[in-house]
């Protein structure tokens, strides 16, 4: 199932994470195995909707189709 997870951590944990996983806005970090849609300006997972940070949906939506781009190669 889809777990979500909420703590404040200051530094970048991101570095800790593998490269399935995306910041797609200050406050949200998902896994890409999890995402079910990717829109212009959200994502979805298990119903939810999370939007994408203004300043960096390009380039969210570009690392997620390089993900599943990635995934089919195998």
């Amino acid at each position: 199932g889809v777990r979500l997870i909420r703590f404040d951590y200051k530094g970048n944990f991101m570095e800790k994470l593998d490269d399935r996983f995306l910041r797609i806005n200050r406050g949200v970090v998902v896994n890409m195995d999890a995402v079910e849609k990717m829109n212009s300006d959200s994502c979805e997972i298990a119903g939810l909707t999370f939007m994408l940070s203004r300043k960096t949906r390009h380039e969210s939506r570009k690392k997620y189709n390089d993900f599943l781009f990635q995934r089919a190669m195998g």
